[in-house]
């Protein structure tokens, strides 16, 4: 599974480490950086198991990649103490 996963999360001050995690983990990943202007998303590598982690604006631009699974959730929680538990 490629992990599609937002760069610019300010609102997490431990937001990076999930990215020390998914290369301990050698798992699949790109970066992407979301701004005001940013009207959709694509993955460079041609893949549909793709996992969206970061903002509401971001897992609302993944609903259009209709093909990607699992796609993209929203929890309510974005915290990367949160997730690193799972």
């Amino acid at each position: 599974m490629l992990f599609l996963v937002q760069s610019n999360i300010y609102s997490d001050p431990d937001h990076n480490r999930i990215f020390d995690a998914l290369y301990d983990l050698n798992i699949p990943f790109e970066k992407i950086e979301l701004n005001s202007e940013t009207q959709e998303i694509t993955v460079k590598k041609d893949r549909n198991d793709v996992f969206v982690y970061g903002s509401v604006k971001l897992a609302r631009l993944a609903k259009a990649n209709t093909n990607w699974y699992p796609g993209s959730f929203y929890g309510g929680n974005h915290l990367y103490k949160i997730y690193s538990e799972y």
